[in-house]
């Protein structure tokens, strides 16, 4: 199993979840390129490209490393989970390399982004410019990615907020999060369809999925809504 967290986290945000993930199977926690700390050894073009294309390919030449030569030529399969950014990087794996992938469990991906959704990916770009540092950024993804359950929790456990607030602050990079901010999300000052990676992936899986042809070669559970005026949750839910 792969894990591939949201845009503000790293490696150490899902450490809790590994002893009950990891009972029966191999589990590896994954971190995207520029996601996380610093790397130790940084080149000039870290983060030239780490668009969704990019981060797959990514991916899978680090599942070759780790794989030992026999799993390779069986090109084992594995299962992806990923959420928010680490979503769609996992849509991106699916679509290039289906061959790899056994099953996906995503979460925290829409088919399209709200008005609130266009400002608050804007807000984040303005936060990690502007900001003296990364701890305006981390307040407003915090409260913008997380449940009203989970946020309340944090209300009524101060001592247990303010620790992640200050983590999420620390593990993470100016440039990182620009990078996937600028590439893998739409520009602020743009319409989505022409903004390229995000019509790369929404004419690969969604615009398939309408004229019946779902394009993800791996067990996959969608849930649904009409989500604009022109029903197209409802279509491509005929398709399924």
């Amino acid at each position: 199993m792969v894990i591939i967290g949201g845009m503000a986290q790293s490696i150490p945000s899902w450490e809790a979840q590994i002893p009950s993930l990891s009972q029966s199977r191999d589990v590896l926690l994954y971190e995207a390129r520029g996601q996380g700390p610093p790397p130790k050894e940084r080149s000039p073009e870290s983060f030239e490209d780490v668009s969704l294309p990019a981060q797959a390919n990514m991916l899978m030449e680090t599942l070759d490393e780790i794989l030992d030569k026999s799993q390779q030529q069986q090109q084992q399969q594995v299962d992806l989970v990923g959420f928010s950014l680490g979503g769609r990087i996992a849509l991106a794996t699916c679509i290039l390399f289906p061959e790899r992938i056994r099953k996906v469990h995503i979460t925290g991906v829409s088919a399209d982004r709200s008005p609130l959704g266009h400002l608050t990916v804007a807000s984040w770009k303005d936060h990690v410019r502007n900001g003296d540092t990364l701890r305006s950024f981390a307040w407003s993804v915090l409260l913008t990615t997380y449940s009203s359950k989970t946020i309340q929790y944090w209300t009524d456990n101060p001592d247990y907020f303010y620790p992640i607030l200050d983590f999420v602050a620390q593990q993470n990079t100016r440039e990182g999060l620009i990078a996937l901010l600028e590439q893998c999300h739409a520009k602020d000052d743009d319409d989505d369809d022409e903004w390229p990676w995000r019509q790369w992936l929404k004419s690969r899986l969604f615009v398939k999925c309408y004229n019946g042809i779902l394009q993800l070669s791996c067990p996959t559970v969608a849930m649904l809504h009409p989500w604009n005026n022109h029903g197209n949750g409802e279509r491509t839910s005929s398709n399924f």
